[in-house]
């Protein structure tokens, strides 16, 4: 190892080294579980601001508001 500084791994009780299979079973397997889409297709709520400037900015520069406009733009360059 150069230019590497141990970090030590929590699950692992703080060591800086650890087994793969202490790794696998400690770190990785609880993870596995998680179903990937519901974790990573949250959509976040914007609060709509109620301000005048960000109502004239909003008034100027509209913005959509479903996602099927974005759908029939297409795949072609």
């Amino acid at each position: 190892m150069h230019n590497e500084i141990p970090v030590p791994l929590p699950g692992c009780e703080n060591s800086d080294f650890c087994p793969f299979e202490d790794f696998k079973e400690r770190i990785v397997n609880p993870h596995l579980g998680q179903d990937y889409h519901s974790m990573c297709s949250v959509k976040a709520e914007v609060p709509e601001s109620n301000t005048f400037i960000s109502k004239l900015w909003n008034f100027i520069f509209p913005q959509k508001k479903n996602d099927a406009a974005v759908s029939d733009v297409g795949d072609e360059l």
